[in-house]
This record gives structure tokens, C-alpha cells and sequence, in this order.
């Protein structure tokens, strides 16, 4: 079962301290986004009502896991 995540500097701790490998990022047809963290025990959820924050968090992510963008 995912383990859903409510604030963005939770999700972004998650990242960098438990070695996530993946993050997956789903766009919402109702201009929310839904971003996917795997780590090698749990996957996390974090889901946001604007898709520019997305972007954002994604950008910060980016020297720590291995991204891949879903539309």
C-alpha cells in the first residue's frame, strides 16, 4: 500500500534520506499532479492541486533519484 505524504518537505526528506530510486510524476486531467516515490521498502504519494509546484519539486529532486514523467 502507498503511504500518502501531505507536505512537500516531508516528501522532499523522504527522498534524500532513504535512497529513493524513482519518482514518478502523473498529470491530472484537472490540472493536479501526482508525484510517486519508490524506495527500495515503500512507495509514497504526494499529491498536488497545482501542477507548477510539481515542477518545482521535481527540480530539487533532481541530483537524487532517477525521474520519469508519466502525462
Amino acid at each position: 500500500m502507498p503511504v500518502p505524504v501531505t507536505e512537500i518537505k516531508q516528501f522532499i526528506e523522504i527522498a534524500k534520506e532513504r535512497n529513493a530510486s524513482e519518482l514518478r510524476v502523473k498529470r491530472l486531467t484537472n490540472g493536479q499532479a501526482k508525484l510517486k516515490l519508490r524506495t527500495a521498502r515503500r512507495l509514497y504519494t504526494l499529491t498536488l492541486k497545482d501542477g507548477k509546484r510539481a515542477d518545482k519539486v521535481v527540480a530539487s529532486l533532481k541530483s537524487t533519484v532517477k525521474k520519469t514523467v508519466k502525462l
